[in-house]
């Protein structure tokens, strides 16, 4: 007896076509999935990719393109770590800095001790001398409540125009005011200058008129006194 095999017919079911595979039935599917579909897996991709752009692409019309570079994100607490690290020695620096700035101010207040006792020790007796360095030490501080008043010698009186250079001199290495100079002068040496007025002091305290204490503008950055200009001044007077 022959028993003849059929082939079983193929069956479309609304879209679906259903074949033998191997003893098994699949179904594949001849419709057109939706958009949201197939963006699905590419989203779920993004979300799960990393967050560090290294390059965007943007094509615009006519098949121009433009490439954007973006640097590499570093997390927020990498970047401060790395710039906390470069002020390592800030706080060291400083220091040196006010150290070097208080030794040269030291240096400049000595030499303008010196200063004073080379170009007014003429004029003044030991005891003004030495109430005179202390008024410059109130003035170098700020501290012009503390001025006390002093004279010249009567035999050899300092001048006006003597004094106006005088504290012009002295306040230039100081870095003061024409007014603090002024309002300097004009307190320790209230008979020798009892005819000027402030605003005259502060216009006329750099002039050209010839005195025992002759202008001496330091050179750039350096605070030294010129000795020479005193000797020649004060030997023409005698």
């Amino acid at each position: 007896m022959i028993i003849e095999k059929c082939n079983e017919p193929t069956v479309e079911v609304s879209g679906l076509e259903i074949i033998e595979v191997s003893n098994a039935t699949e179904v594949i599917s001849m419709i057109e999935l939706p958009e949201k579909t197939k963006n699905t897996d590419i989203t779920e991709n993004k979300a799960t990719s990393s967050e560090i752009v290294t390059s965007i692409t943007i094509s615009e019309k006519h098949d121009d393109s433009k490439e954007i570079k973006v640097l590499e994100q570093q997390p927020t607490s990498e970047v401060k770590s790395e710039a906390f690290s470069y002020l390592q020695g800030f706080e060291s620096r400083m220091e040196e800095i006010q150290k070097e700035e208080l030794e040269r101010k030291k240096m400049i207040i000595k030499a303008i001790h010196e200063y004073v006792t080379y170009s007014t020790a003429k004029f003044l007796t030991k005891e003004n001398l030495l109430i005179l360095h202390e008024n410059i030490d109130h003035l170098a501080s700020g501290q012009s409540d503390l001025y006390k008043p002093i004279r010249s010698k009567m035999e050899t009186p300092l001048t006006s125009p003597s004094l106006r250079h005088f504290v012009w001199n002295i306040g230039e290495r100081l870095g003061i005011s024409l007014s603090e100079r002024a309002n300097f002068i004009k307190t320790i040496f209230p008979n020798e200058l009892k005819n000027a007025t402030l605003g005259y002091l502060v216009k006329n305290l750099k002039d050209t008129i010839h005195s025992q204490i002759p202008i001496d503008s330091p050179k750039y950055d350096d605070f030294k006194f010129d000795y020479t200009l005193i000797n020649k001044a004060q030997c023409d007077k005698k």
